[in-house]
This record gives C-alpha cells, sequence and structure tokens, in this order.
C-alpha cells in the first residue's frame, strides 16, 4: 500500500511505478487530494462541483495558484505539452484501429450491418419476437 499526497507528480509517478514493479500481491495506491485545489473559499467544499467558481474566485484561485489572471481559461505551458505529446505518441495506435476497424467492416457483411444498426441507434425489426423468445427460454 501507497500513500501519497496526490497533487505531487513525482510521488504518484513513484507509486505508479512501485506497484508495477511489485509482482508478489496486488497494490493500493492512496492519493489524497483537494477538490477545488487552490480555490481560497471553495476549497474541499461540495459547491465546487457543481457551481462556478465566478469571477472574483477565479480571480483569487488564479492568485493563489501563480498563474496568470488572463487568458480566462488559462492552460499551463507543461500541460500543452503533455497532450501535444500524447497526440503525437498516439496518433499511429489510432490510424492503425482505424485501419483494422474499416477493413474488418468491409471484408464482413454482418459486421457491417451490425455496426451500421448500432451507430445509427435502430431498432431490429424482429426486436418483440426475439426479446419474447428469450424470455420463454429463460423461464
Amino acid at each position: 500500500m501507497f500513500k501519497i499526497e496526490g497533487h505531487n507528480h513525482d510521488e504518484i509517478a513513484g507509486a505508479i511505478e512501485a506497484a508495477r514493479n511489485e509482482k508478489e500481491r496486488p497494490s493500493l495506491i492512496i492519493a489524497r487530494t483537494h477538490i477545488g485545489k487552490g480555490s481560497p473559499n471553495k476549497q474541499d467544499m461540495a459547491s465546487v462541483h457543481g457551481e462556478p467558481l465566478g469571477a472574483k474566485e477565479l480571480e483569487l484561485t488564479k492568485e493563489n495558484l501563480g498563474w496568470p489572471k488572463s487568458p480566462a481559461f488559462y492552460i499551463p505551458e507543461e500541460v500543452k505539452q503533455l497532450c501535444q505529446n500524447r497526440i503525437t505518441e498516439l496518433r499511429r495506435e489510432y490510424e492503425t484501429w482505424q485501419f483494422q476497424f474499416n477493413t474488418y467492416i468491409k471484408e464482413d457483411q454482418n459486421l457491417s450491418q451490425l455496426w451500421d444498426t448500432y451507430f445509427k441507434k435502430e431498432i431490429p425489426n424482429d426486436l418483440e419476437p426475439e426479446l419474447l423468445k428469450l424470455s420463454r427460454m429463460i423461464h
């Protein structure tokens, strides 16, 4: 079991790495965090979940976190870079999946029809009799 401060990225990475290296037993990571971290008047309050911070509280929160007041929706450069790196890393995996999916759909008429039915949210014409048949089998 690992107890960590859930806002500390180094502790998170270390606990995950230690858990991955544990081969004999399951691992549990307990991360203590604060909802609304940095908000001087709403941190750890239930209201931070469903209510906007409001202009003044947003300003105070940014100040508390050492973030610039503008733009209104600020994304730290570190976060932008992390997201861009993940997009680059996963692009090939995504393209491979898309290729395989499209190949399967073209090659298997039943799968293609099932996908179209699901994707278009169509209800099969024989749904009711099939459900009744299934219901009889269960009872």
